[in-house]
């Protein structure tokens, strides 16, 4: 399966290096804060073995799978400057932050903070009161295992 993506950035990169794992790098094309590519044989099901990208320039690297992309909610790093969002998505790197923020989504970084933050407030009797779960089988049952 073919997939097409662009990588966004804030500021103008050196140095742009892709990697794919589990798939072929068959095209590219740039301009100063846009790059788009083209992956064959791209594997964007569920499941083991997704086709995943290494994105490497001089300041940053990162990695993503290439399944989880998609302009509603797209690969958002404001700490290195830089978006992925499916190919025939023409925003800039300073559209997708406008939108992101606009629609108050956190990044998963943005979400431990706020959880790490929360438990600071509630404090250690908060803790004390959670359980630990473990869910077994296909049937969801959960059973307590402790009590901290």
């Amino acid at each position: 399966m073919m997939a097409d993506a662009a990588i966004l950035w804030k500021d103008q990169p050196s140095n742009v290096e892709i990697g794919v794992e589990r798939g072929e790098l068959v095209g590219e094309a740039s301009s100063d804060l846009r790059l788009d590519f083209t992956i064959n044989a791209a594997n964007l099901d569920m499941g083991s073995e997704p086709t995943r990208v290494l994105v490497r320039w001089e300041e940053h690297a990162f990695t993503f799978f290439l399944r989880d992309l998609g302009s509603e909610c797209p690969i958002f790093i404001p700490a290195y400057g830089v978006a992925v969002v499916p190919r025939d998505d023409l925003r800039t790197y300073c559209d997708v932050e406008r939108d992101v923020r606009a629609r108050g989504l956190l990044t998963n970084l943005q979400r431990i903070d706020v959880g790490a933050r929360a438990t600071k407030v509630t404090g250690g009797d908060y803790n004390a009161e959670r359980e630990s779960v473990l869910v077994t089988g296909f049937t969801g049952y959960a059973k307590v295992l402790a009590t901290f």
